[in-house]
Parts: structure tokens; C-alpha cells; sequence
């Protein structure tokens, strides 16, 4: 017998890269995952799937894939994952929130590690930035721009570089 506890799951869906506000699913107390079939994808056992749908603390995620779905990096509270069609961010930072990122390639997208990503043509960052030190930070998705492909590499400690620039949380620390 497989036991899920049942918690709080947000979704958000966007056009863009801004953040939005996320939106409560209904729950689903009328159906469970398929014991048989079940794997857990990530976060300690909050994300699993079996082989009809993808399940976030209990809540079933229609949009995804359960066959392609996978996460692709967890960091501090924040990630990427995928499915063929689709990517997403996601943050764990009061509850599960998604956030679509219609402009990736789902088939070439991947994870560098320290909250970087890339796909075919386009590199992001994802992570916590706090702007003002009295106040909380936000969880930002920043798209990087004139990065080179054959030298970006990810370093430590939130640095990234390439032939270009120098990288901290995504922003440009220095040319």
C-alpha cells in the first residue's frame, strides 16, 4: 500500500519570464496514484508520477507527461523540469509552484547545475536573488543574453563564465 500525504500544490503558467501569481488546484481526493506503477521523480518523494500522471504533494499536474517528465535540477528551493513538450521552473518556497517557460526547447533543454540552464539557443539562470537586505528576496527567472556556447561553463557558488563575462546569479559581474 502506497500512502501520499496531500499538501498544497501551485501552479502558475506564462507567456513570459515575469513572475506571475500562482493559482491553487483543486484537489483530487477522488483519485490516487497507481501503486504499481509509482516513482518518485524528486524532492524526497513530493514529486512522483505514475503511468497515467504526474503528482506534486498529492495534487495531480495535468499539463505534464508521466512518461517524459523529469526533474532536472533542485537547488535552494528552486529547479527546472521538463517533459517532451514543455519546461518548467519550479520553487519549493511555501508549497510547489511551476512556471511554464514557453520559450524553451523542451528537447534540447538541460540543466548546468547552480540554477543555470540552456537549450539550443538560449541560456537562463533560476534562483533566489534578494535585492534589498531587509527585506525577503524573490525567486527570479532571468533569460541570459550574448553568451557564448562554446565557452560558458558553470563554476561555484552561483559564478558562471564564458569567453565574455563573469556571472553571479545570472547577472553580469564583470567583462
Amino acid at each position: 500500500m502506497v500512502t501520499i500525504v496531500i499538501g498544497i500544490f501551485y501552479l502558475s503558467t506564462s507567456t513570459s519570464t515575469t513572475p506571475t501569481t500562482p493559482t491553487t488546484l483543486t484537489k483530487s481526493s477522488n483519485l490516487s496514484p497507481d501503486p504499481n506503477t509509482l516513482q518518485i521523480v524528486g524532492l524526497g518523494g513530493r514529486i512522483v508520477k505514475d503511468k497515467n500522471w504526474v503528482w506534486f504533494d498529492g495534487e495531480r499536474f495535468d499539463s505534464a507527461d508521466p512518461i517524459t517528465f523529469q526533474v532536472l535540477y533542485t537547488g535552494f528551493r528552486a529547479g527546472y523540469a521538463k517533459d517532451k513538450n514543455k519546461v518548467w521552473s519550479l520553487t519549493t518556497f511555501n508549497g510547489i509552484f511551476f512556471t511554464e517557460i514557453p520559450e524553451a526547447d523542451a528537447s534540447t533543454f538541460q540543466s548546468l547545475g547552480g540554477g543555470y540552464a540552456q537549450d539550443k539557443s538560449k541560456f537562463w539562470h533560476y534562483g533566489y536573488i534578494q535585492r534589498d537586505p531587509d527585506f525577503m528576496g524573490d525567486f527570479v527567472l532571468k533569460e541570459l543574453t550574448n553568451v557564448d556556447p562554446t565557452t560558458f561553463k558553470v563554476l561555484m557558488n552561483g559564478y558562471a563564465q564564458d569567453k565574455n563575462n563573469t556571472y553571479l546569479n545570472g547577472q553580469i559581474t564583470k567583462k
